[in-house]
């Protein structure tokens, strides 16, 4: 699966909110490292304030036969806890998905699940003269979720797609759990890439007049799909938490 058409932008939304978390410390914006496109637990998100989601939806429109094939690839960032200090940092995820077509994804849904086991490692400091001054340690905890795909046959070269990631991390209401401590069980800046052969993907932004029904019927939820990459293809799309245009272009990324 080709990825560098959407490397740099997804690259750079990927670390959007964690990065510049907070501004400073009295910022009312910005608490939160996973504002953009988190995804809870479940059982978490049943009681949790508004807004706090476990699942995330993408919907597109695919032009082509029933043999297109789609790659479809979810990354996200897990948090790390590093003490002493209680600080945070974050590993970046990737599931791809096994390359199917439209016509495998419309007989059922196309469900793949996922697990990224908890670890704990240990780093010892040193001083100046080379003595232990404190052993740093940097845990994760288990997250464990799905991603859940299917395909809607419109008309004879129209497609609906829908991508959704759930998160079903184990939940424990007996536990005195917190927005924070849940962001340890939680996916940060959750996006999709989706890369159609021998199709072409709809813009939904600005749809030709014959689908803007179709169009308007996608349901997205906590994110939004652009086209990227070569303009002539239109093979593939990124689903984002963060609003952009079709072929949005950067002026600055994480990578300069």
């Amino acid at each position: 699966m080709n990825l560098e058409p959407a490397r740099r932008v997804a690259e750079t939304l990927l670390y959007d909110g964690f990065n510049i978390y907070p501004y400073r410390r009295a910022q009312t914006t910005r608490q939160r490292r996973w504002s953009f496109g988190g995804l809870y637990p479940r059982g978490y998100s049943v009681w949790a304030p508004e807004g706090v989601s476990y699942a995330q939806q993408m919907q597109c429109l695919v032009d082509g036969p029933p043999d297109t094939v789609v790659e479809v690839c979810v990354r996200c960032l897990q948090a790390i806890e590093r003490d002493p200090g209680h600080q945070r940092e974050a590993i970046e995820r990737e599931l791809q998905i096994v390359p199917f077509t439209l016509a495998q994804a419309c007989d059922e849904p196309l469900r793949q699940r996922f697990v990224f086991d908890a670890a704990r490692e240990t780093q010892p400091l040193r001083d100046g003269d080379g003595r232990v001054v404190c052993v740093q340690v940097r845990t994760r905890r288990l997250i464990t979720g799905e991603v859940i795909i299917q395909a809607q046959r419109l008309s004879e070269h129209c497609y609906r797609l829908t991508v959704r990631a759930e998160n079903h991390s184990p939940f424990d209401p007996s536990e005195p759990w917190t927005e924070d401590s849940a962001a340890l069980y939680s996916l940060g800046a959750v996006h999709t890439v989706v890369v159609v052969r021998n199709g072409r993907f709809v813009s939904l932004i600005d749809p030709p007049a014959k689908l803007r029904l179709h169009a308007a019927e996608c349901v997205n939820r906590g994110c939004f799909p652009v086209l990227v990459g070569d303009r002539d293809a239109c093979d593939t799309l990124l689903a984002s938490p963060t609003i952009l245009p079709d072929y949005p272009e950067l002026i600055w990324s994480r990578t300069q």
